[in-house]
Parts: C-alpha cells; sequence; structure tokens
C-alpha cells in the first residue's frame, strides 16, 4: 500500500479536439457510418447488455477458467476482492472487461496504467447500472511476444534504463536474472521522493532474480489494482489453449483467416494506414529460447529458420499433444482471449482499436462474439510548479498540447509592440508604381528591371521583420526557454507523455492518491483527456 497525501484538479478536453489520433481512430470516436460495419457494438454503456445476450450464447468452461487461474496467483496471496472475483467467474451472470499488453520492465509507458484503469472503471461503471450482472476487470499479460525491443526499457527523468538480458523467445518467459542491478539503480532514483519507499518495496517484491517476466508483471499489478479486483491472466497457458485448439488447427491446416483479414485490409487501405497485415498461416511455434513462424512448404509445415517440419497428419497430433507450443500472432491473439474469456469488452489504445477493426469476420466464422472496442482513457500529469510556470506565462492549461511554435510566437506577439512594415510596403509600392510609369513610357523595355528592384526591396523589407522578430525573441529569451523546457518536460521525445514516462516518478512523488484520482477521473466512454493538477500543498 503506498501512502496518501495529495490533492489534484482534474480538467477534461475533448480527445478530438487535442489531436494526436489517426484518422481511423477519429472516424470510430466520430462513429463514421463507413466503419459500421467493422464492429458489432456501438461504444456505449447502454449497448453493454446487447453484447451479453450474444456472448451469453456461447460455451466456456469457466470451471476450468476459474481454475487456471487459481493456478496461476498460486504464488501470491490472494486479495479478497481478486478471490471473490475468481470464485464469481464460475457464475453464468459474470462477464470480463478485458485489456491486455506485453509484460514491459516496470511497467513500460504510463499508458499499461491507464489501460488497466479504464477497465477497472469500465466494469465499475458496468456493475452500478447492471446489477443483474458481475463484470469483472481482468489484464491479459501477452507474455508469448518476441519483441524484445519494446519491453526491455524505462524512462526515468529523460533517461531511458535498459534490462539486457541476453535471452530469446516470448518474453514473458524471461528469467530475471540479472534485474537486481537495474531494480537497484531505480530505487536510488526514487529515493528523494516522499513515497520512495513504499515503491521501492513493491518493485523489490515483484521483479525478483528468481522470478519471470510475467509473474513480476503479475506481482507487480497485483500490489497496485487488487483491492479493486482486477485478475491478472498470463496467456502463456496449457490449460487455456487446450480450448483453442479447434481454432489453431484450422488456422494452421485450413490458412483460413487470411482471406478474411485480407477483405477489411483492402477495404480499409483505400483511406487509412492499416495496422496490422496478416500472413498465410497467423501461428508461431513457441519453444523455450523462440518463438519463430509456422509455414506451408509444399506438404510439409516447416517452423522458420529450424529444421523442425511436419506433415499435415504430424502437426495435427502435436497440436493436440502440446496446444502450449502454437502462439496466435497479433490477428489471432483478440480471438485467442475472447474464445476462453466470457468478454463482453476490449479496452485498448488507439493501434489497438484499429488492428481490432480488421477482425470482426474471424470471430464470425469461429462463432465467437466480438467484443466491444472501447479506446482507453488518457491523461496528462502536470505538478503544481509547472502548472504555475505555465499559467504565469499567460496560457490556459489546454493550450499545453499547442505547438511549441505556436506557443513562442503567442507569447511573444502578446508580450512585444507589434512590428510590421505593412505601412511602408504600401508606400514603397507605390512609390515604384510611379518610377515604372514614368520609366515605360520612356522605355518599355525597362518594366522588368523595375519590377526587380521593387522585389528586391520587398525581400529586404520582409528580412529586417524577422531580424526584428528575433530581437524581440531575444528580449524574452528566460520565458522563451521556459516553455521549451515545459513543453519536453510534458510531450518528451515530442511524444504524449503517456507514450514515453513511467509510473513509477509518479507513485514516488504522489502515492496511491494519483492512481484514486485517475481511477476517479476515468470514463473510456467519454472521449476525453484527463489533464490531472497537482493542487498547491500550501492553499
Amino acid at each position: 500500500m503506498i501512502g496518501t497525501d495529495h490533492k489534484f484538479d482534474v480538467k477534461r478536453l475533448p480527445i478530438l479536439d487535442i489531436g494526436g489520433f489517426n484518422p481511423l481512430i477519429n472516424d470510430y470516436i466520430n462513429r463514421d457510418p463507413k466503419l459500421r460495419d467493422l464492429y458489432n457494438f456501438e461504444c456505449s454503456l447502454d449497448a453493454i447488455d446487447e453484447v451479453i445476450q450474444q456472448k451469453s450464447c456461447e460455451i466456456i468452461d469457466r470451471n476450468i477458467l476459474s481454475e487456471e487461474i487459481r493456478n496461476q496467483y498460486s504464488a501470491i496471496d490472494l486479495n479478497p476482492a481478486v478471490n471473490s472475483n475468481i470464485d464469481k467467474l464460475k457464475e453464468p451472470t459474470t462477464f470480463t472487461i478485458v485489456t491486455a499488453h506485453q509484460p514491459c520492465i516496470f511497467s513500460g509507458p504510463l499508458y499499461f496504467i491507464y489501460k488497466i484503469l479504464s477497465a477497472i472503471k469500465v466494469a465499475e461503471l458496468c456493475n452500478d447500472r447492471y446489477q443483474q450482472y458481475h463484470f469483472v476487470p481482468v489484464f491479459w499479460i501477452g507474455g508469448e511476444d518476441h519483441d524484445f525491443e519494446e519491453i526491455n526499457h524505462i524512462h526515468l527523468f529523460n533517461k531511458t534504463l535498459r534490462w539486457d538480458s541476453g535471452q530469446h523467445g516470448a518474453v514473458g518467459r524471461m528469467k530475471l536474472q540479472n534485474i537486481s542491478a537495474l531494480r537497484d539503480q531505480i530505487s536510488e532514483m526514487l529515493s528523494s521522493f516522499p513515497h520512495a519507499k513504499e515503491v521501492n518495496a513493491i518493485i523489490e517484491k515483484a521483479y525478483r532474480d528468481d522470478l519471470t517476466l510475467s509473474e513480476a508483471t503479475r506481482v507487480f499489478v497485483d500490489e497496485l489494482f487488487s483491492d479493486h479486483g482486477l485478475i491478472v491472466i498470463d496467456q502463456d497457458s496449457k490449460s487455456l489453449k487446450e480450448h483453442f485448439i479447434p481454432v489453431i488447427k484450422k488456422e494452421v491446416l485450413q490458412m483460413s483467416s487470411q482471406q478474411d483479414i485480407q477483405t477489411a485490409v483492402d477495404y480499409l487501405s483505400s483511406e487509412y494506414k492499416v495496422q496490422a497485415h496478416p500472413r498465410e498461416i497467423n501461428m508461431f511455434y513457441l519453444n523455450e529460447g523462440e518463438r519463430r513462424r509456422i509455414v506451408k512448404d509444399g506438404d510439409m509445415y516447416s517452423i522458420l529458420d529450424t529444421d523442425v517440419s511436419f506433415s499435415e497428419a504430424e502437426i495435427s497430433d502435436h497440436i493436440d499433444a502440446f496446444p502450449e507450443r502454437f502462439s496466435p500472432n497479433v490477428i489471432l491473439r483478440p480471438l485467442y482471449q475472447q474464445k476462453v474469456l466470457p468478454a463482453v469488452s476490449y479496452v485498448g489504445g488507439p493501434g489497438e482499436i484499429a488492428y481490432w477493426l480488421q477482425l470482426k469476420q474471424i470471430f464470425l466464422n469461429n462463432n465467437v462474439c466480438f467484443p466491444m472496442l472501447i479506446l482507453r482513457d488518457n491523461a496528462l500529469l502536470i505538478d503544481n510548479r509547472s502548472k504555475q510556470q505555465f499559467i504565469e506565462l499567460g496560457f490556459e492549461i489546454d493550450q499545453m498540447f499547442s505547438e511549441t511554435d505556436s506557443l513562442i510566437k503567442a507569447y511573444v506577439d502578446r508580450n512585444s509592440e507589434t512590428v510590421h512594415f505593412q505601412k511602408e510596403r504600401d508606400e514603397i509600392k507605390s512609390i515604384f508604381e510611379k518610377v515604372k510609369n514614368r520609366s515605360v513610357s520612356i522605355d518599355k523595355s525597362l518594366e522588368k528591371s523595375v519590377e526587380s528592384e521593387y522585389r528586391k526591396i520587398e525581400k529586404s523589407l520582409e528580412n529586417l521583420e524577422n531580424k526584428v522578430v528575433r530581437a524581440q525573441k531575444r528580449e524574452h529569451e528566460t520565458a522563451v526557454n521556459k516553455i521549451e523546457r515545459l513543453k519536453s518536460k510534458f510531450f518528451p521525445s515530442n511524444s504524449w507523455q503517456e507514450r514515453y514516462d513511467n509510473i513509477l516518478i509518479y507513485l514516488a512523488m504522489y502515492g496511491e492518491d494519483l492512481l484514486t484520482v485517475l481511477k476517479e477521473s476515468f470514463n473510456a466512454f467519454n472521449n476525453e483527456m484527463k489533464v490531472i493538477l497537482e493542487k498547491d500543498q500550501e492553499g
């Protein structure tokens, strides 16, 4: 448990007014009719009941699901809220609100946390509205992903900290055998903040040398969110994949999903950037230290870049015996989680929603309910000192999302005498018109020469104007530098804060109050940017 002693204000801004999303997501938020055939349900709390009616028609082995979750939690003392939710999953009136992510070290970027809080809040909203049902927030660990470079670093205080594991294959299976040096470095960097002791206790408990990355992620997430009943599920499970065997076989033996996806890709690519492209077989072969593509080579099925191959009969038997060795790629992972969970919605980021919009036909062809797609919440965290500096510069908080150059220009214009030479330009133009008329009356060939000289003088005036503006900027150099520093702080590397910074800084600064205010301010159905403003602690 992390202490609480801070207070915050929350400013809500319509996400579409801020920009930063791709056109496909903008159109999805606006419910553009041309996208309507790509999803089943409108993103609305009112439509959840409609999803439930469809999802209830599926057969899900809830007892096996509950048992597998308990097995995965065997090394953790269950919070009563989590324990209760695991039991309730056995009941046919219980449904899940799911979000998912790879097991990034120390949780990676802030949006990892925002996705989880968004799912928790959606579950709360659903529980309030539909009291005849029960809704459980679920965090699905995508630990079979093998993109190590995506999960092996975090940013603290504009410094990139990397974990060099020297391992290969599914990132969730990697042992944290050499994580202690990085963990100690983080602890030292946080040590001066008021809640550093509590935060360091959590990361020391979670990121131990004897755990895998997926196991550590479960402990970390459970420490932060178990009071909300959040259930963490690792997709790397033989028990769960046994219920996915029919889909695995269909994909490997019939290459069933490629055409379904390609139809959606062709439709979307005429107007949007497509997020994910299907392969002939959208399944990897997973083994210790490797995750490789499965490819059809004549009558044989080969594991790419190895000597391993199977006949059709052999690979079919292999799927029956070892379903845990078959890992769905980004195209089929959503179907896998939806196949084994009683999920009515998926809460994801803009990139995820974009590729989910390609998948509806695969779900239909496998008789699995395509869930409601909910765009996760967004937030910007601003400390009190920075807030005051920005306001003192004469800006409103929502202007923080303006371009740096626009802010500088607005400040300079507001705090300087407006300098332009339009009056002089008009006078010079008038003079040159007279000069041109007199010259042409003597020799018509002089017209171009006069116009050329006029353009030179006009260009000189423009250059002089620019020099004056630069001089004004130098006069306001302190303020300009402050604007640039503030923008760099809240939009590091020209990216949104939530896509760059890590939660540990803010937990060490603000404690559990921050998570509380984030959850209370979140409502993913509203499509808003939440600007979380630290209050003046002396006020």
